[in-house]
């Protein structure tokens, strides 16, 4: 789904933000790139992280790698892609730290784009700084995408998808002390509705 909504983001004239959990998730998107035979279209990313690899599963090769740390960090500083690049590719361990630069940078690079978290539960914390800086970028991004396999573990997850609700439950202050307190009945028929 990532890799397909990736296609359409650069058809449709707009950068992409992947974020995922680790960095060896990459070569797992590339090959899913690869196997809609869209990276002619999309082509490689900017990898926000430092000394990663993207290998390609067919024959080991590396198809791309993290820029030398000097050229990352003045990229970064930039808060703009390198001209001809379509898309980041990033961790959550990049903007965990509350004014890192790498937030302003990819707050900017998401502004009227589209945004995907792979892994996405790992980016629900109410008061974790990726939580918090994911909902900016979201609140600015023209979309998102989200794909998790436990991504209503807990309640306090939800509120990450809380742009996919509808408007009076998105309005709602305590929404999740509503979710918490209605337990896992309420859980499941909110997954279910979505």
């Amino acid at each position: 789904v990532g890799a397909g909504l990736l296609r359409w983001a650069v058809m449709a004239g707009r950068k992409f933000v992947f974020i995922t959990e680790k960095d060896n998730l990459f070569t797992d998107f590339i090959r899913d790139v690869m196997d809609i035979k869209s990276l002619d279209l999309v082509g490689m990313p900017f990898i926000m992280n430092s000394g990663c690899k993207i290998i390609d599963q067919r024959d080991g090769s590396v198809m791309a790698r993290s820029l030398p740390p000097a050229q990352n960090k003045r990229i970064i500083a930039s808060k703009t892609l390198p001209e001809g690049v379509n898309w980041v590719a990033t961790t959550y361990s990049q903007f965990n730290r509350k004014g890192s630069p790498k937030i302003d940078f990819l707050a900017e690079v998401a502004k009227g784009q589209h945004i995907h978290t792979d892994e996405s539960h790992n980016a629900t914390g109410e008061t974790s700084n990726v939580g918090q800086a994911l909902d900016q970028m979201n609140g600015i991004a023209a979309s998102f995408s989200s794909s998790s396999a436990t991504f209503a573990k807990r309640a306090t997850g939800l509120r990450f998808y809380r742009r996919l609700m509808p408007a009076s439950i998105q309005r709602m202050d305590d929404f999740t002390t509503v979710l918490q307190k209605g337990g896992i009945p309420i859980l499941e028929a909110l997954t279910k509705a979505l």
